[in-house]
Parts: C-alpha cells; structure tokens; sequence
C-alpha cells in the first residue's frame, strides 16, 4: 500500500495545506503499539484484523478490496484453471507435480511470502486454508522480502505463486492462471484482500478527515493510480535492471547514467537538453506506466522516483520496503500514520 498511501496523503495536504506528511516504514505489531500508545492515528493494513487484535480495541475501516491473482512464469506450460482445493494442495505441498493438475509430469515449486505478508495472511482467512495448519510443505520457497518482483524473478518454468492482481495483470514477465475458470477482474473470482485503515476505538478528527478523502471520488482516483504506479514498479523491478525505457507510443525515450542521471532523448533515440539528476548512484531500472504518462526509475541508492513525460518529478521518493506507515502531523503537533 506504499504507493496507495503517498497519494491519499498529497491528497490530503491538498485539502489540508497546514498539514506536514512524513513517511516511514514498520511491521504491523510495532505500528499498533503506537496506535494504542497514542501516537499514531491510522495504520495502514492489507489483511482483516484478528480477534485478538480486535479485542484490545482496534477496529478498521475498508477503503476498497483488492482481488489476489495467483500466477506462473510467462514460459510456464500450464494452461489450466485451478480450484479453491487445488491452490490450498499446492500451498500445503500435497500437490508436488504439475501432471496432478493436468499439466505436463514435471516438479511443482511453490513461491511463498513472508509468514508477516498481508497478502499471505489475508489468504490465511478464507476456510479453505483453515481446513489444516496455514504451513506450506516441502515444494516452498520463500522470497526473502514481501514483494510482488521478488516473487516474479523466482517463479521461472515451474513455480507459482500469488500477487496483488493490479500489479501483475497485462504484464509481460508474469501470467495470471485463472480460478474456477475466472480471472481477477471478473467480478465472481474468488480470491481478494482488504485496504484497511486501522484506529483505536475512534478516528480521531485527523483519521476521520483523511478517511473521507479516502472513500470520496478524489480517493477512488488515486488508489486507480497508484495501481498504475505499482504494476510500473513492479514491471522495473521484474526484469534485469536495465538503463532504457520507451514510452508506449514510441514517441520518447529515457536512459539512465552510472552517474544517476536520467536523459531525455527523442523518438529517433537523439538526447535533447532535457538532463535531471535523479538518484545517488546508478540509475538501475526504468520503466512506463502503462498509459505512457509516469515514467518509474529505481536507482542503487534504494530509492523508486515517478517524473512525468516532461521530466518533473512526481510526489516524494518512495523507499522501497515491505510495509509503509505515513505520520501525518498537524498543527497541534498530533501523529496523523496510515
């Protein structure tokens, strides 16, 4: 929720101009102890709250779902569509070869998460998986960060997994493998995760100002582009690093320098005068939106950065990390964090 959080939050210092926005990064637990402890106002969480959570006063608020898209490598075989039952074998290692789901006789490996994933345990939630203990079997192999490209680099010819649909749908290096005969943007697939937005008890004003930014139409708009920017990262940071991205229309290119600098060139690949200093160190991938509008460039310096075609950056750098918390101050000096 990374991406979606930076553009709620320049939404609300929109509205709200007095107010400051810093962004940071925390597990789950540690932010709620600062929820409960009073310092913050909002978490930010892809997955239902358990009981026990809800038992100490926590309580979330749904902004939207997002749908769970279970996929394999673009070289991968399969052609099949896959059951609730099947995908709950495949997690547990009861399914070990792709023959038991009618592909080809051939070892099965499955690409998990982080047992912290919201993902995973949004997945955790559905009584498919509450059968027998939520643990994977032998064909496991665990990415060592929750994120959607470190999963895509590992899958291969013979590995499966699971992402955020809008991060993987219409993407060259992954294909999603239909459910029930459905796939992610059919309204009857099964699979999806909560946005949630987490408080104690009750939103204090701040949350419930930012809350009605959230679920308003300004809201609706930004968590569509930040999908776009997510499927963007992830496209960037999928494939090998690389140092030049084309715009869909053809019509521009961008390459980046060892030096951190991206250059503008024009659609015969001749640079213009159009330079921006863009990271610390090498440029390491780059990559456009979808639309062609966002250009996204990952550097060596950890940083993900978003330019428009014309070269101006686009809200604050984002550092890339599994979990995101935002902290919103205003002016009595009150932690606003989602």
């Amino acid at each position: 929720m990374v991406a979606l959080n930076q553009e709620l939050a320049q939404q609300f210092q929109q509205r709200f101009q007095r107010a400051t926005v810093a962004l940071g990064h925390q597990g789950s637990d540690t932010a709620f102890q600062a929820l409960q402890a009073g310092d913050l106002d909002l978490v930010a969480l892809g997955r239902p709250l358990t009981n026990a959570e809800k038992d100490v006063g926590l309580a979330a608020a749904t902004i939207s779902r997002e749908k769970i898209a279970i996929i394999v490598g673009p070289d991968n075989p399969f052609q099949g569509s896959l059951t609730f039952r099947q995908f709950a074998q495949i997690f547990r290692g009861e399914i070990r070869n792709w023959s038991q789901l009618g592909g080809k006789d051939r070892p099965l490996r499955f690409i998990d998460r982080p047992v912290t994933s919201d993902i995973r345990q949004a997945l955790g939630d559905y009584d498919i998986f509450k059968e027998k203990p939520f643990e994977t079997g032998a064909t496991a192999a665990t990415v060592a960060t929750d994120s959607t490209a470190a999963v895509v680099r590992e899958l291969g010819s013979d590995g499966i997994g699971y992402a955020l649909a809008s991060q993987v749908l219409n993407q060259a290096t992954v294909r999603v493998v239909p459910m029930h005969g459905t796939l992610p943007d059919d309204e009857r697939y099964p699979y999806s995760q909560p946005r949630n937005y987490v408080y104690l008890e009750e939103p204090s004003p701040a949350a419930q100002a930012f809350l009605g930014i959230a679920t308003d139409a300004d809201g609706q708009t930004a968590i569509a582009e930040a999908e776009q920017i997510e499927a963007a990262i992830v496209a960037a940071a999928a494939v090998l690093p690389g140092d030049l991205a084309i715009s869909p229309d053809g019509q521009l290119h961008v390459q980046g320098t060892e030096t951190g600098q991206l250059i503008w060139l024009d659609a015969s690949g001749i640079p213009t005068d159009r330079t921006i200093d863009a990271h610390e160190g090498p440029v390491t991938g780059l990559v456009f939106s979808p639309d062609g509008q966002v250009l996204i460039s990952s550097g060596a310096d950890g940083r993900l950065r978003r330019w428009n075609r014309q070269g101006a950056p686009l809200g604050s750098p984002i550092t890339a990390a599994a979990r995101a918390s935002h902290c919103l101050g205003h002016e009595s000096g009150r932690s606003h964090c989602h």
